[in-house]
């Protein structure tokens, strides 16, 4: 079971574990309001949200090794993410039916990890994502709030 977010929306795909020691990490945050397709009938109230995300590319780039006047250390190393947020929003129907409806919903992303000093680039790279958090909010008929918070953690492997 999910757990219970604003209004009764229970809300699937949030992780139960997260990394313990990652040294090549990142937060991110997207943000968007989602429209329903033309197809779909208008939203009456939203039951349940579904999310997965899916890591469409990753590579490496190199990069200056400084410190930012903030102290945001770089390493020369960072990995490009490319990846998509899919969330499956299942709700009551406006109409006199009164049927339930799904709705699937795609979000693209793209961020980077600045990768630790000893990221050995020549290994095998698996960017591991992690659902934090999901926040969605009905708006009216048509729109949803979307709010969700991911933790994309970098790993390299020897491929022996």
């Amino acid at each position: 079971m999910g757990k219970l977010g604003e209004d009764c929306i229970e809300i699937l795909g949030i992780s139960r574990i997260f990394p313990l020691h990652s040294k090549s990490f990142k937060q991110v945050q997207i943000r968007d309001t989602l429209i329903l397709p033309k197809e779909k009938p208008d939203i009456e109230s939203i039951f349940r949200v579904t999310t997965s995300v899916n890591i469409i590319d990753k590579y490496i780039i190199l990069t200056p090794r400084a410190t930012s006047n903030g102290f945001k250390s770089l390493t020369g190393k960072k990995v490009v993410v490319e990846g998509e947020v899919v969330q499956k929003i299942e709700y009551g129907a406006r109409e006199v039916k009164k049927s339930i409806c799904t709705a699937q919903l795609m979000k693209i992303f793209s961020s980077y990890i600045v990768l630790d000093e000893t990221f050995d680039i020549d290994c095998n790279l698996e960017i591991i994502p992690y659902v934090e958090d999901v926040c969605v909010n009905k708006l009216d008929k048509r729109r949803v709030f979307n709010n969700i918070m991911l933790l994309l953690d970098a790993k390299s492997f020897s491929s022996i």
